[in-house]
């Protein structure tokens, strides 16, 4: 997101924006693009609505989070990109059709391994829950399995949250 906002340059490959180089004409890419701030700037004479008509009328409006339930309320299309490649490109329905038939979840959570276990055995749908490793500074790697059909997702994010543990 950095690059394409001109923020930073990229050290390899190239970003385009509508087709123009990022690098090569910044003042006509840049008009392609809006871009909204995790802070953005408030126009006070503006009701909400039309703060919101003003920021995104007839634009593709791009969404940068790791929280998965953020992206699920506001999302219509959602790109997973791991290491600067598209890995997942889909509506969300059918990214959560195709990742529940794996049926495996790994997540680094930080906390007493024992506790963190028992909490993810507690959920609905969990066949086994296995702790990989332990790390130095109290990450554990915890491998949870589900029934077949089962998507645990949601109420692993929810129990991580009500328990009070941390995703690291």
């Amino acid at each position: 997101m950095n690059i394409l906002t001109g923020y930073i340059s990229c050290t390899d490959g190239k970003a385009l924006i509508d087709g123009v180089d990022i690098l090569e004409d910044p003042i006509k890419a840049k008009k392609q693009i809006g871009y909204l701030p995790e802070l953005p700037p408030l126009y006070m004479d503006m009701t909400v609505k039309e703060y919101l008509y003003f920021v995104y009328k007839n634009h593709t409006v791009i969404l940068s989070s790791h929280i998965l339930s953020e992206v699920q309320a506001v999302c219509d299309k959602i790109i997973v990109i791991n290491e600067g490649k598209v890995v997942a490109n889909d509506t969300e329905e059918h990214l959560s059709q195709k990742l529940s038939g794996e049926h495996k979840l790994t997540a680094k959570i930080q906390g007493d391994k024992d506790k963190i276990v028992r909490a993810m055995q507690g959920i609905k749908g969990v066949e086994k829950v296995i702790c990989d490793a332990s790390h130095k500074d109290g990450v554990n790697d915890i491998r949870i399995e589900a029934k077949e059909g089962v998507d645990i997702r949601r109420d692993v994010f929810e129990t991580v949250v009500k328990k009070r543990l941390v995703y690291a």
